[in-house]
């Protein structure tokens, strides 16, 4: 598989932009509630869209693939998550890629939050059923990886730190990427 496309697959991964088609379980989890982070996982199979995006004020092409979201307390589905993944033009470091992820999380009812950070995607180096590449970002302690939020959600602040299992061995014939990806958000 060529690095440019495991890169734009990857970075479709981190962003969600669709509504559910449910209305979706509410938790304390979505709430912060307890003064604890609030720990989703997007998980499922989708197939690549193409969509333009704003990054830094440059509209740039970006892979996005849409799944559903699941509040890891309870595994209920909660909404969709859209990943979003970019490129960047020195995408290439001595042990994997880089790519610039953004992930809308949609609780439905117009309840919204985007966040965008770098990924860091690896390769698996171990026998991995079902997973062929990890993915991990971590904000900076204290930095706001938030970019966008609607509804309750409105005026969040938060450090959002990523740790992903994605199978991307049907990228290249149908577009198709597996995601299980955890979302670990922190409210600052």
């Amino acid at each position: 598989m060529h690095p440019k496309a495991v890169a734009l697959g990857l970075l479709c991964v981190t962003l969600m932009l669709t509504s559910c088609s449910q209305d979706p379980v509410q938790t304390e989890n979505q709430d912060f509630t307890g003064g604890g982070p609030m720990i989703l996982n997007l998980r499922g199979s989708a197939v690549a869209e193409p969509r333009t995006m704003n990054i830094n004020g440059v509209s740039t092409a970006a892979m996005c693939f849409t799944v559903d979201l699941l509040d890891v307390r309870n595994q209920q589905v909660v909404g969709k998550g859209t990943d979003c993944i970019v490129a960047k033009p020195d995408d290439r470091h001595a042990s994997g890629l880089e790519v610039i992820g953004t992930t809308i999380f949609d609780f439905g009812q117009g309840d919204t939050f985007t966040s965008r950070g770098l990924t860091t995607v690896q390769a698996t180096t171990h026998g991995s059923p079902g997973i062929t590449h990890i993915t991990g970002a971590i904000a900076p302690e204290g930095e706001n990886s938030i970019v966008g939020a609607t509804g309750r959600y409105q005026n969040l602040r938060a450090r959002v730190r990523l740790s992903g299992a994605v199978d991307m061995s049907r990228m290249e014939t149908d577009k198709r990427v597996y995601f299980d990806c955890l979302f670990v958000v922190h409210r600052l």
